[in-house]
């Protein structure tokens, strides 16, 4: 029997999701950080719901729209 700790191995995904996701767009989007690479690949490696007003930095979620939109000044 081998037991794998589960959260190695989810770490493990995201990290390759995060690469994936730099590799497909660093280029066309170089205003994305690396913090935004980690947040995708989070929602997209649990199976959330990403919120967010920054939705030009997640151009990996098609259709992605803000939850709401903050009050003009």
């Amino acid at each position: 029997m081998i037991l794998v700790d589960s959260d190695v191995l989810i770490a493990h995904l995201r990290g390759i999701e995060v690469a994936q996701f730099l590799r497909r767009y660093r280029r066309s989007h170089s205003g994305i950080g690396l913090g935004d690479y980690l947040i995708a690949a989070t929602a997209d490696t649990e199976g959330v719901e990403l919120a967010t007003l920054n939705v030009k930095h997640f151009p990996m979620f098609e259709g992605l729209q803000a939850p709401f939109a903050l009050p003009a000044d």
